[in-house]
C-alpha cells in the first residue's frame, strides 16, 4: 500500500463537543484541566486550549435551530 505525505498538523483551530450538563462539563474542563472559559451561554461553553486554538462544548440539543447574533445569524 503506497503511503503520501502528508503535512504535518500543527494545530487545530476548533474543536467541538457535545455535552448533556455544561455544569459538570465546566467542573471537568475548567477545574480538572484547568482551562480558561472564554464565553459561558445557556447554549454553549468555550474554552481557550493554546494560542488560537478553542474547544467548543454545546449543550446537546440547544443547537438544533438557528441563534441570532450581533454580528448575524448563525445556523
Amino acid at each position: 500500500m503506497s503511503r503520501t505525505h502528508a503535512p504535518p498538523i500543527r494545530g487545530i483551530l476548533e474543536t467541538a463537543i457535545y455535552s448533556d450538563d455544561l455544569f459538570r462539563s465546566h467542573a471537568f474542563y475548567g477545574g480538572v484541566l484547568g482551562l480558561d472559559r472564554v464565553l459561558d451561554t445557556p447554549r454553549m461553553l468555550t474554552y481557550a486550549v493554546a494560542p488560537s486554538q478553542a474547544l467548543l462544548v454545546f449543550k446537546r440539543g440547544a443547537t438544533r435551530g438557528d441563534l441570532e447574533a450581533a454580528g448575524g445569524l448563525v445556523p
